[in-house]
């Protein structure tokens, strides 16, 4: 054989192992579902007598945030990008970005070694 042709045969063989290994990957329409069920989540826990509402009212959060969540196995919050904000103080921002990554999903089921992304805007209003 030459170089060309093992070099064919190794990246046929590398993309049906990825293949193999993707296939307990959620489909589009899976992760649409389940982003669908986070984004209830947050919303639930952001109104009144929600966990993230009490925690914003006791900080004194307010104010517009666009953020990006990705989440993994088991649903856990892996990392939040703040994309744009009209929050000013800086402890705030910050403590809008510990309180969301510690929030935890309840019955979502991420794929081990899979991560699903996705964008979230907030709307925050003190009492």
């Amino acid at each position: 054989m030459t170089q060309y042709s093992l070099a064919v045969v190794f990246i046929l063989a590398a993309l049906s192992i990825h293949n193999i290994a993707g296939a307990q990957s959620l489909s589009d329409d899976q992760q649409k579902v389940v982003i669908t069920k986070a984004k209830q989540q947050l919303d639930e826990a952001c109104r009144e007598q929600g966990s993230l509402r009490q925690f914003f009212d006791k900080n004194n959060i307010s104010g517009n945030a666009d953020v990006d969540i990705t989440i993994g196995h088991k649903g856990e919050i892996l990392t939040v990008f703040l994309a744009h904000t009209d929050i000013s103080e800086v402890t705030q921002r910050n403590g809008l970005m510990n309180a969301l990554t510690q929030f935890k999903l309840k019955d979502i089921s991420v794929p081990k070694k899979q991560r699903i992304k996705f964008s979230y805007h907030l709307t925050i209003q003190t009492l």
